[in-house]
């Protein structure tokens, strides 16, 4: 009742257009990921389906094989099994993270994060990770946004999923040029050997799921990966809001 009663004193505006929103809360008084966009906006978001598997990339037909892989998995899998990508990165959903990422609105973050929970939540027979593990900016990078775009994906995430956030676990050492400013060779060359793991954690989870905002050629995750899966984790999953064409 106290939900319904915030919702209609203070209606959810669309972060598009101005408009208004969608129910800002479902009836167990849980916050919904609709809340901040309205209908129409909602589907002017461009849907990754079908996408390989494995690294998200979109695919012409997937046929009856939910697990159909692109053909660059089949010869060089990624260290990562599963990639999340419920969207494209194109208009308008480009304009929301460039919102978040480089403006720092938190509240295309919150409705980011719930537009990825919605679509976790739609798999079948998804397998649930141990912990969630934001992707790390270097310290004078996060010094000069203000804030971890991945990290409060990664806490919204964590909490409406009521999976353990493990922030503690993945270190990113110096900074290296940025990645956007780079072709798919170069970026995998920059990021080699960037992360690292927290020597003071003792035990590690057995499957996690990596998060960030936007997958383009894969390297970050695939780097933070291959880190954890040399250091005993089983299992890392990639947890995206959009997945972009490879470039070069």
């Amino acid at each position: 009742m106290i939900s319904k009663l915030v919702d209609g004193l203070y209606p959810p505006v669309c972060v598009l257009c101005g408009e208004s929103g969608q129910a800002g809360h479902n009836n167990q008084g849980k916050y919904t990921a609709a809340a901040d966009i309205c209908r129409a906006c909602q589907q002017d978001l461009v849907q990754n389906e079908p996408a390989c598997y494995q690294c998200g990339i979109p695919l012409s037909a997937a046929g009856n094989n939910p697990r159909l892989c692109c053909a660059d998995c089949l010869q060089s899998p990624p260290c990562f099994t599963r990639t999340l990508a419920p969207y494209l990165y194109q208009w308008p959903l480009d304009r929301l993270v460039q919102a978040f990422k480089f403006q720092g609105d938190l509240t295309v973050g919150r409705m980011l994060a719930g537009l990825i929970q919605g679509n976790i939540e739609k798999l079948a027979n998804a397998a649930v990770p141990d912990a969630i593990i934001p992707i790390p900016l270097h310290r004078s990078r996060q010094q000069q946004r203000g804030f971890n775009q991945a990290a409060l994906l990664a806490a919204d995430l964590a909490k409406g999923l009521n999976i353990p956030l493990r922030e503690n676990i993945l270190l990113r050492g110096k900074p290296r040029l940025p990645q956007v400013e780079l072709d798919a060779k170069a970026r995998k060359k920059n990021i080699r050997g960037v992360f690292a793991l927290d020597a003071r954690v003792a035990k590690l989870p057995a499957h996690v799921a990596l998060v960030d905002d936007v997958m383009t050629t894969g390297s970050t995750l695939s780097e933070a990966a291959r880190i954890l899966l040399e250091r005993g984790v089983e299992r890392v999953d990639c947890w995206v809001i959009a997945r972009a064409p490879k470039p070069g």
